[in-house]
């Protein structure tokens, strides 16, 4: 193979991202097995029919369970609706046979709401963005969706 010329694109669009991961996914499936990449997401409305409010997005694969988003609109924050989010990923991690789920998010605030959910961290990025850091957390789970109980209340 001849040397590649490198060029850099400021505002790449969702098929140069492909083309880049296509080829990395078939590598790891070659070398680790299939990720067995699932999406999953809870959507906040205020009825219904209404536009979507806020809620969580996350995806399985290789075992774990990522929380990629979770959002809760400020006036619903601290009644319990970031905590039943949160539940209703562990339960399907479970479901999936997860044994775990990561996420990674910024500052205090979250900081004590994850640890208060049983989450412990595991990173840090110190001054990122800057004025806060960058934490992640990860809580292992029972992948077995018989003693989910016990993992869960």
């Amino acid at each position: 193979m001849e040397e590649p010329s490198i060029s850099i694109v400021n505002d790449p669009d969702a098929a140069d991202r492909d083309a880049i991961l296509c080829p990395l996914v078939a590598y790891y499936n070659e070398k680790l097995g299939p990720t067995d990449f699932r999406p999953f997401a809870i959507f906040l409305r205020e009825n219904p029919k209404d536009a979507i409010i806020g809620g969580l997005w996350g995806w399985s694969a290789h075992d774990w369970f990522v929380v990629e988003l979770l959002f809760v609109p400020e006036p619903l924050r601290g009644s319990g609706i970031g905590s039943l989010l949160m539940n209703k990923a562990e339960r399907t991690a479970i479901e999936r046979g997860c044994v775990g789920v990561w996420l990674d998010s910024f500052g205090s605030q979250s900081q004590r709401f994850y640890e208060g959910l049983g989450y412990a961290p595991f990173g840090k990025i110190p001054n990122y963005p800057k004025g806060t850091d960058r934490l992640f957390f990860q809580k292992r789970l029972l992948a077995d969706v018989n003693s989910a109980r016990s993992v869960l209340p």
